[in-house]
This record gives C-alpha cells, sequence and structure tokens, in this order.
C-alpha cells in the first residue's frame, strides 16, 4: 500500500467516525506506521495535523446542524465530543468568526424550493476537499508570516537600503491577511448553511477566483521585490537572501494553487455528478409513470374490443375506437422510448415526447365521447358502458401522467441546464480572468521597463520599451494570447542582444528573466 494511499484509507476512516471518540494509536496502527510517522506523513499529505483536521471536521460537520436548528447547541457539542457548551462555542467561534447561536440566528434554512438540495454525504466530501485546501491556506500565511517577520529586521538593520523591502514586505503582510480571512469565511464556510447546489456552485467558482488573484498578487510581489532588491547597490547578500525566500514562497504557493483549485474542480465534478443524478431519476419517474398508464390502457383497450365484438355486425363504430385506442397505448410505448434515449438532444426530444403525450390525450378524451354515444346508439349494453367508462378513466390517468411527466421533464431541462450553465460560463469567465491578469502583469513588466530606460537613458532601450507597450497595447485590443507571446518573444531576444553591451546588466537582465518566466506561464 502507498503512502498516499494509506492516508486516503485513514481519512475515510476518520470520517466514518467523527461523531464517536478517536484514537491517535488507533489510526496510526491501521495504517502499520509508527505514531510519530504516521503524523509526520499525515501533515505532509494533508496539510495539516491529524488532530487538527479531526477537529475541523467535526466543527463543519457541527455547523450543519446548528444551522438546521433541529437540536440544542449543548446536544451538538456533546455529538461531536465536546465536554460542554463554552468550550464548543469557543471552538466554534475560532473557526468560523462567530458563536454557534450568532451563526443560527443569522441563518436561513428555508431555501428555495426549486433549489437543488445536496445530501449531507456530497457535503462531506466537498467539506473533506475544503478542509485540505484550508490547510494549505494556513501553511501558506504561517510562512508569509515568517517571510515578513525576516524581511522587517533586515530592512531595518540596512538603513535607507531596506526602504524598498519594508513596502514589498507590507504588500506580503496584506497577502496574507487577505488569504485568512478567504481561509475564514469562505473555505471553512464552504458546506456551511447552504445545500443548493446554485448556491455551491457560485461559492466554488468564487473560491477559485479568490485563490487564482492570490497566486497572482504573490507573482507581483515577488517581481517588485526582486525588481528593487537589483537596484540595492553592493553589498547586498541579505537582500538577495530574502528575494530568494520571496521567490521560493512564490513557487510554492503557485504550485499549491493548482492542487487547491484541483480539489474545488473536483468538488464541482461532485455536484454536477449529484445534478445529473437527480435528472436522470427524473426520467426514471417519467417512464415509470406512463408504463403505469400502458398497463392500464391495455386493460382499457382490451375492454373496448370485447365491447365491439359484442355487438357483432352493429360493432364496426366501436371496433374502430378500440383500434384507436390500441393505437395511443402504442404511441405510449413510444414515449417511453424517447424518455429512455435522451442524448445531445436531450430538450428537444423532451419536447417531443410531451408533445405526442399531450395527443395521446387530447384523443383518447374523443375516443371516450365517442365510446359513450355509440354505446347509447346501440342500447346502453353493459359491456359498452363499461368500456365507455374505462376509456374515461383511462383518459383521467393520462392526464395525470401529463401533468407529471410535465413537471418532472421541466426539472430534468433546468438541472441540465444548470450542469452547462455552471461549468463552460464560470471556466469562460476564469479564461478571461486570466487574460486580464496576463494584460495587467505584461503592464507592470513594460512599465518598469520603460523606467529602466528613462533612467539610463539609451534610446534602443526606449525603442524596446515603446515595442513592449505596443504589445500590450494590442493584446488589449485583441485579447489575443498567442499573437501576444510571439511578440513578446521577439521582443526578448532584442532585449537580451542590447543587455550584452551593457556593463552591468542590473535591473534588466532581472526584468530579461521576468519576461522568459512570463512567456512559460502564458
Amino acid at each position: 500500500m502507498s503512502k498516499s494511499n494509506a492516508i486516503n484509507g485513514s481519512i475515510d476512516f476518520i470520517e466514518s467516525r467523527l461523531t464517536e471518540a478517536i484514537d491517535l494509536a488507533e489510526l496510526a496502527q491501521q495504517t502499520f506506521f509508527s505514531k510519530t510517522h504516521y503524523q509526520r506523513l499525515f501533515r505532509a499529505i494533508v496539510g495539516e495535523p491529524v488532530m487538527e483536521y479531526v477537529k475541523n471536521r467535526r466543527l463543519q460537520l457541527a455547523c450543519r446542524d446548528v444551522q438546521a436548528g433541529s437540536i440544542g447547541i449543548l446536544d451538538i457539542a456533546l455529538k461531536y465530543g465536546y465536554g460542554s457548551h463554552e468550550g464548543f462555542t469557543r471552538a466554534f467561534k475560532a473557526y468560523f468568526g462567530v458563536t454557534p447561536s450568532e451563526y443560527r440566528k443569522c441563518s436561513n434554512p428555508n431555501e428555495t424550493e426549486a433549489d437543488v438540495m445536496l445530501s449531507n454525504e456530497l457535503l462531506n466530501r466537498i467539506g473533506q476537499n475544503a478542509e485540505k485546501t484550508s490547510a494549505i491556506l494556513s501553511n501558506f500565511i504561517e510562512e508569509a508570516e515568517k517571510l515578513v517577520s525576516l524581511t522587517n529586521k533586515t530592512a531595518e538593520s540596512a538603513g535607507e537600503k531596506g526602504a524598498a523591502a519594508t513596502i514589498v514586505a507590507n504588500g506580503l503582510s496584506h497577502l496574507a491577511q487577505r488569504m485568512g480571512q478567504l481561509r475564514n469565511e469562505a473555505v471553512r464556510n464552504l458546506t456551511a448553511g447552504g445545500r443548493s447546489s446554485f448556491e455551491m456552485f457560485d461559492r466554488i467558482y468564487a473560491l477559485i477566483r479568490c485563490i487564482d488573484d492570490g497566486v497572482f498578487q504573490m507573482h507581483l510581489l515577488r517581481f517588485f521585490c526582486g525588481i528593487e532588491m537589483g537596484r540595492i547597490s553592493p553589498p547586498k547578500d541579505q537582500f538577495e537572501a530574502i528575494d530568494a525566500d520571496y521567490a521560493k514562497l512564490c513557487s510554492e504557493f503557485a504550485g499549491n494553487k493548482e492542487h487547491m483549485i484541483a480539489l474545488m474542480n473536483e468538488a464541482v465534478e461532485l455536484l454536477n455528478e449529484d445534478i445529473k443524478q437527480e435528472a436522470a431519476n427524473c426520467m426514471e419517474t417519467c417512464i415509470k409513470e406512463v408504463n403505469k398508464a400502458i398497463e392500464i390502457g391495455e386493460s382499457t383497450a382490451a375492454s373496448a374490443h370485447a365491447a365491439a365484438k359484442s355487438l357483432n355486425h352493429r360493432g364496426r363504430a366501436f371496433f374502430h375506437i378500440a383500434k384507436e385506442v390500441s393505437a395511443g397505448i402504442d404511441m405510449l410505448k413510444n414515449v417511453t422510448e424517447d424518455f429512455n434515449i435522451l442524448q445531445d438532444n436531450a430538450l428537444q426530444n423532451l419536447s417531443t415526447a410531451l408533445s405526442q403525450l399531450a395527443n395521446i390525450v387530447y384523443s383518447m378524451n374523443i375516443h371516450g365521447f365517442n365510446a359513450s354515444v355509440e354505446a347509447a346508439r346501440a342500447g346502453n349494453p353493459a359491456e359498452c358502458l363499461a368500456a365507455a367508462e374505462k376509456i374515461a378513466q383511462f383518459t383521467e390517468v393520462l392526464q395525470t401522467t401529463y401533468r407529471q411527466c410535465e413537471t418532472l421533464c421541466s426539472e430534468y431541462g433546468r438541472l441540465t441546464e444548470l450542469t452547462k450553465r455552471n461549468g463552460p460560463q464560470c471556466k469562460q469567465a476564469l479564461t478571461e480572468k486570466h487574460i486580464d491578469d496576463i494584460l495587467f502583469q505584461s503592464r507592470i513588466v513594460s512599465s518598469q521597463f520603460a523606467l529602466e530606460s528613462e533612467r539610463i537613458n539609451r534610446e534602443t532601450f526606449r525603442a524596446l520599451a515603446q515595442t513592449a507597450v505596443t504589445a500590450d497595447t494590442n493584446l488589449m485590443k485583441t485579447r489575443n494570447v498567442a499573437e501576444y507571446r510571439e511578440a513578446i518573444a521577439k521582443f526578448l531576444q532584442a532585449l537580451n542582444r542590447e543587455i550584452s553591451t551593457l556593463e552591468i546588466g542590473g535591473s534588466f537582465a532581472y526584468l530579461a528573466k521576468e519576461y522568459e518566466n512570463f512567456l512559460k506561464h502564458i
């Protein structure tokens, strides 16, 4: 068993025991690791200590119980292993920022009836991914705060040389605070308070955008740190070390971003699968209802045929009615086939099936009326009266079936459109944001390049600066990233040729390196 599989199995065990006592020794024993090795491995893979994970997952589940309002807060505290109301309240407030009572007052348990409500199992799985994301953000915040402290100490000891480093450190401190707020308000509350798929889609994609934005800001801080450190006159060993630390933190955060976004995208897929299953259930119910109608219809058709046969030569008209009833049954069978073979043209097929069903109901009304008339003309024999009554009853069954299927098909269409709308639309929005980020970052780099060109006072560098600005302008107009990348690649070749003519490349060398990294990312 691989180490990651062992920890995943351990997480599954933890999830099944969150309302029971969980012993660290038992967890380690299940994975066949020592307690020390198990704890170290769990933190390396999940991103936080094992008992911290247990505590946070219990609080997430407790939050949903608080929001539901069906049991008292003390009972919830005891359910999740807290010995008192006070202890639970402290832990709850530390995690969510409000007390359980405050949260319950602010919650709105009455979701819109039209919303698709998520199962506890699905919420648990999304909650696990949210907790892993929370742990990643916590690690980033911890490392960022250490780097801020180190930078400020170094800047203070360096006097005037450290002014720029202090500004960058302030930027990193603000970013750490923002990520802490994101963790506390968005990540940890992802599954709390709402069980609507609509709301969950919005929460997840808003979270992805915030994570993406945070990493983008970290890239900018790394860039500004590098450019400012490049301007400091020697000796600057201490600042070069800080520059390296910023680059390392940025690289780790960017790598973890992909993992966090993968966790959130996995949550989206879980949502989509859940909604698709709901949609499939709608169709299964439609098919069951139509099949029930077919059973009743076949009995009705048999009764009509028997009535026509009992009239002998006078039964031609009644026999025609019986054949029409049988034809209606065959059409109903076609409707079930349409419900069974829903594929790419699902909504169009549904519309066709419902239209067929409506026509069958309309026709059966006419057949029922005609059967009553023919029974009267034949002297109201018992078999004909019974057949006419059965057709009338069958018509009522069909009307009810149509109404049920119309509602179910409408719900199926809404669910199907929900999965189509949320995925592509949100992905398109993220794509547009990435282009905006590229444009914003390119403007910053080209602006810094223009500033350095003025400082060096050389026309060749001014001309290159104008080339970079033109590429930015074209990207803003066309939003064609491929064309922009080609233009910057040519610009970079020319820049490297000019740098080779300088005695001290300094900040231009750093900018060239930045453009190289920029090209790789886009």
